[in-house]
């Protein structure tokens, strides 16, 4: 369910098909988990990319893929691609001082402006390459409001009197 305008936006962005994200958050785990959603409700695949693990499911989170590793060599696997998907970059802004990179994601983003996929970079720092400004949207993923916080601790709230209930039941 989305409920922040962050997540809203981010959707919006998905179905208008636009090629290339770039999403601020330091709170990697739960944007991965609302995109992932996302993939799963516009029935596409989810990809996560990092320098560590390279292309994978978030679900194969042991699996490494050496062959994708390299940031360039994930861009062409992902302009190999033709399935409809997201695929999440971690942490590219490191690499966004390197011009064949900048100048892959500009020839990338064109070619994803034809299909289904949309490239999401995910990073707790903004770094847009001038060259790559008109071609990104830009996305705050906003930190936990109110909201969010009560009915997180409403929730913790109401495990441990689960737990704490369980465990009178069986003593009795």
């Amino acid at each position: 369910m989305l409920r922040r305008d962050c997540e809203k936006e981010i959707d919006i962005l998905i179905r208008a098909r636009y090629a290339l994200v770039y999403v601020v958050t330091y709170e990697e785990s739960k944007a991965i988990d609302c995109l992932k959603e996302m993939a799963s409700q516009r029935n596409k695949e989810f990809f996560v990319w990092s320098s560590t693990q390279g292309i994978h499911k978030p679900e194969e989170s042991t699996k490494v893929d050496e062959a994708t590793r390299d940031p360039i060599n994930a861009l062409n696997h992902i302009e190999r691609q033709t399935y409809p998907a997201i695929f999440v970059m971690l942490d590219l802004h490191r690499y966004l001082d390197d011009n064949t990179i900048v100048r892959k994601l500009r020839d990338l983003v064109e070619n994803l402006k034809q299909t289904y996929e949309t490239l999401i970079i995910l990073s707790p720092v903004l770094n847009v390459p001038v060259e790559l400004e008109k071609d990104v949207a830009v996305v705050d993923f906003d930190l936990p409001d109110q909201e969010d916080l009560n009915n997180l601790f409403k929730g913790i709230k109401g495990s441990q009197c689960l737990e704490v209930g369980k465990a009178l039941g069986k003593s009795l």
